[in-house]
């Protein structure tokens, strides 16, 4: 009992000790994992600590993971984590969620790059292909699951997605990959470090991608949507030691993307998306504690194609095409300090501008948050911690510019001031060596995106004789809306096997959900109607997450994980389903079941990845925009292997092959196209 107490407290002193000398993102990640044996993290608490201490249900997907993955892109990744929910509608596009809830333009997951903020406020989602990040230079994924809007901010409420890429000053990443295969897929990314003399370096990433979308049939509304994928990135990622205890990073990107997505009406459009990113950070070890600051700038251009069959849009365009532009501006201020040796506190200032063009109509509509946030983590015992964060968020919401001719609604109307609280509690008690308990309580907020607060505003006319009971109507954002909130408790144990060279993981989780955004929730029905997004109700989750992996002989790897999941929704009445598009008790499957086995030997590597999702049902927009029609398509219980087998033919030399949907030529996995089989070749070299 003793040396288990023993070993236990000297590796909070050791993380204590070398947090001290941690600065931010510049964790020297390799060094804490060889002194662990297990990965690493800050971002929960922004202090290093070993992945078993972590105050949260969080799974960390190491590179190894991703390359063994054989994925094309990062929710290719992500499907093979247990709760981790994907829609994939496209070749290339697709939406994550967690734990249930995905819909497309999924608005409950809040993801970042290095602790960067890359979720589009403007529209409330993730655009996973114009993320400006390559796999190749991931170092980890984190996967947060539940709630964690105290410790990460708005949107994280059903969880959080951090990419963490390599280190410019630790990790000499130089490479160069060369893919392709099926669907005219042709892919090339080029990664090279840079020294910037002895305390300093930087990272130039590269990435460029052509392919041809799915061939499968397209619905009536769907027609003229693929007109071909392409992406085309750059990132410069600097680190410079200003001295022994200063440090400053630099980073610039730009992503251009074109492919076919989903939108929210269940419809595929053209998207043409360009995002660029400016971001500073300076951290310093003071006498006051760990001092960051953080300045970064996010712009977000979209032009979006969609067909609207008999109607006529202001003027009269049929193929409408609108042009979304935002610019998030975001600077933060948190210090990390110790109050003797047992207590740590993160104290944490953020202000935030945040703008969106209003489509169609002209003008602009923004708001400003002002948020503060505070963490407390007392190492009450070396067996047991407590984290407590709160944070609070302050939104001022306006607008200018005009308006559709009969739309009664004046800037005035946004004049208006949103406050927000969330928390988040953890208690993580080392029962032994091998038992870790987690009991966790959070309580998270998603944000109206600007699209819904107004940032869209439309007239549209309906010639006579087409069938529809009106003439026209309005498409408008709210500023009324409200904020949706998920309070959610989780028990987590986590076995050490050593018998079997294997870890158990298993958590009970429950949640309620109150104030569900829907992004068309109200229809009046009057000689004016107007369609507009609505707060629409409540929805109940509860569930169960079992997971075991392990490994035998050196040579094999395994993994078996189930997830039971039960989704109740209590929503308004005033509001169809027809019409809001919501349904997520029928749209989340009940079980869910990942399995994977792996082998290496010598150059050999193989890895083989099964899904199994039980029936659930997906919305198809049959009837068109504003019919009411919106019937769901069962889709039966849904099984995926992918596989991917590689040769090292030399340290700097390697060749992969990698399949996607290896079951079957082509496969249901939504309302949306059917998905066809994937196979790739690419080759590897390292300088």
């Amino acid at each position: 009992m003793k040396e288990k107490y023993f070993k236990l407290a000297l590796a909070v002193a050791s993380v204590q000790l070398l947090s001290a000398k941690s600065y931010g993102q510049s964790l020297d990640y390799a060094a804490l994992e060889a002194l662990f044996e297990e990965p690493v993290t800050l971002s929960v608490t922004g202090s290093p600590q070993r992945a078993s201490s972590v105050p949260a249900n969080m799974e960390i997907i190491s590179h190894d993971d991703i390359e063994r993955s054989g994925a094309r892109d990062i929710p290719g990744v992500l499907r093979h984590v247990l709760g981790v929910d994907i829609m994939r509608w496209t070749n290339n596009g697709s939406d994550v969620s967690i734990r249930g809830y995905n819909t497309p333009f999924s608005p409950r997951l809040l993801v970042l790059i290095n602790g960067r903020q890359v979720y589009a406020d403007h529209y409330g989602y993730t655009h996973w292909s114009s993320l400006p990040v390559e796999l190749e230079e991931i170092r980890q994924i984190e996967v947060v699951k539940g709630p964690n809007s105290a410790l990460f901010g708005f949107n994280a409420l059903a969880g959080v997605i951090n990419i963490v890429t390599e280190h410019p000053r630790y990790d000499d990443l130089n490479m160069l990959k060369v893919q392709a295969g099926t669907q005219e897929h042709q892919q090339i990314t080029a990664i090279t470090t840079l020294a910037l003399g002895e305390r300093g370096a930087a990272r130039v990433s590269l990435g460029t991608r052509r392919n041809d979308d799915f061939s499968t049939p397209l619905g009536i509304l769907d027609v003229g949507a693929r007109q071909g994928d392409a992406r085309d990135a750059l990132t410069i990622d600097t680190h410079y030691a200003l001295r022994d205890d200063v440090e400053l990073e630099l980073e610039a990107s730009r992503v251009d993307v074109g492919q076919t997505d989903m939108i929210t009406s269940y419809q595929l459009g053209y998207q043409e998306v360009v995002t660029s990113s400016l971001k500073g950070l300076i951290n310093a070890d003071t006498q006051f504690g760990l001092i960051e600051g953080t300045l970064y700038r996010n712009e977000f251009q979209k032009d979006m194609s969609i067909v609207l069959p008999a109607i006529r849009v202001g003027s009269g365009i049929r193929a409408l095409k609108q042009r979304f532009n935002s610019d998030v501006l975001v600077g933060r201020l948190q210090d990390i300090f110790k109050v003797g040796a047992d207590h740590t506190f993160r104290i944490t200032s953020e202000y935030r501008e945040t703008s969106m063009d209003i489509a169609l109509v002209g003008g602009e509509v923004y708001y400003d948050t002002l948020a503060t946030g505070v963490m407390w983590q007392w190492q009450m015992t070396p067996a047991l911690a407590l984290t407590i964060a709160a944070r609070h968020d302050q939104l001022d919401l306006g607008r200018t510019g005009g308006f559709p001719v009969g739309l009664r609604l004046s800037d005035a109307d946004w004049d208006r001031r949103i406050h927000e609280t969330t928390a988040n509690a953890g208690l993580v008690w080392q029962l032994s060596e091998l038992d870790t308990l987690r009991l966790i309580a959070g309580r998270g907020a998603q944000l109206p995106s600007l699209y819904n607060l107004g940032g869209y505003l439309a007239r549209y006319e309906f010639p006579p004789g087409v069938g529809y009971p009106f003439r026209f109507a309005y498409g408008s954002g709210l500023p009324t809306l409200d904020p949706s909130i998920m309070v959610s408790y989780e028990l987590a144990w986590d076995r050490s096997l050593p018998a079997l060279a294997a870890e158990l993981s298993v958590a009970v989780y429950r949640g309620r959900g109150s104030d569900i955004l829907a992004s068309s929730g109200a229809a009046i029905p009057t000689s004016l109607i107007v369609l507009s997004p609505a707060n629409i109700g409540d929805s109940n989750e509860k569930g169960v997450e079992i997971s075991l992996k392990g490994q035998f002989d050196e040579e094999w790897r395994w993994g078996l994980s189930y997830l039971n999941q039960d989704i109740d929704d209590h929503l308004d009445p005033r509001y169809p389903v027809s019409q809001t598009l919501i349904n997520f008790e029928k749209g989340s499957p009940q079980h869910t079941i990942n399995a994977n086995l792996g082998w290496n030997r010598g150059p050999w590597t193989v890895d083989a990845y099964l899904r199994y999702e039980s029936e659930h049902d997906s919305f198809q927009a049959l009837g068109g925009w504003g019919t009411g029609m919106a019937p769901m398509l069962a889709i039966n219980g849904l099984m995926t292997i992918d596989a991917r087998a590689a040769y090292q033919f030399s340290e700097s030399v390697r060749v992969d092959l990698t399949v996607q949907n290896l079951q079957k030529d082509e496969e249901r996995h939504s309302a949306g196209p059917m998905v066809e089989r994937g196979v790739q070749m690419s080759l590897l070299l390292e300088f």
